[in-house]
């Protein structure tokens, strides 16, 4: 199912949804809650990815407003420059602060040792990686 067919089919339950791609294991809470905080005042919150073209998070009002079109939930490529140029106000696609995500091997010498569950996600990349 497609995050736009997810935020239609909730849009009668909840009043926002934040999604966020699988590769960020150490993602502190704080980037979530910055997009909460924002979405009662605007339609989209972009959690850009630090120092790559994707997102880290994206975070959507309830019903999606008619301007956001259903390829503004592509994780991978950043949506923000596209859509703070057609939205109604400048104010309506707001950025959040960013964060790094895991693409590559290399991207896991970001991840800080000292985080609850880093023996967890080190095992898990480990078997991944086939060692």
């Amino acid at each position: 199912m497609t995050l736009p067919a997810i935020a239609h089919q909730l849009a009668d339950e909840v009043d926002e949804l934040v999604a966020v791609p699988a590769d960020l294991p150490d993602l502190p809470g704080l980037v979530i809650a910055k997009l909460f905080k924002v979405l009662h005042r605007t339609d989209i919150a972009i959690a850009p990815e630090h120092g790559g073209p994707g997102c880290a998070a994206i975070g959507v009002s309830l019903p999606v407003a008619d301007w956001i079109p259903d390829n503004a939930f592509d994780l991978d490529q950043n949506p923000f420059p596209r859509l703070s140029a057609i939205a109604p106000r400048r104010s309506r696609c707001t950025l959040t602060p960013t964060w790094h995500r895991l693409r590559t091997p290399a991207d896991v010498l970001r991840l800080d040792p000292g985080l609850e569950g880093w023996e967890e996600t080190r095992a898990l990349l480990a078997t991944q990686a086939g060692t």
